[in-house]
């Protein structure tokens, strides 16, 4: 739980609020995956993708984290 607090200050320090292209986002699901939080990091990591197909299309996998 410590990471994912880190992650999240991270996120909300970052300069870009809406940049789909953060490890730190993937890193949070990664957190809550090891602590067993399996449908809150699939809810968020989900939400992700979904963001990140509105941005680039759903055809876009280059850099994609």
């Amino acid at each position: 739980m410590l990471a994912e607090s880190y992650y999240r200050r991270c996120l909300d320090n970052a300069e870009v609020k809406d940049d789909v292209h953060s490890s730190y986002e993937i890193n949070i699901c990664r957190s809550q995956w090891a602590r067993g939080a399996n449908d809150e990091a699939s809810t968020r990591l989900e939400e992700l993708i979904r963001l990140r197909e509105a941005k680039y299309g759903p055809e876009d996998f280059e850099d994609f984290v």
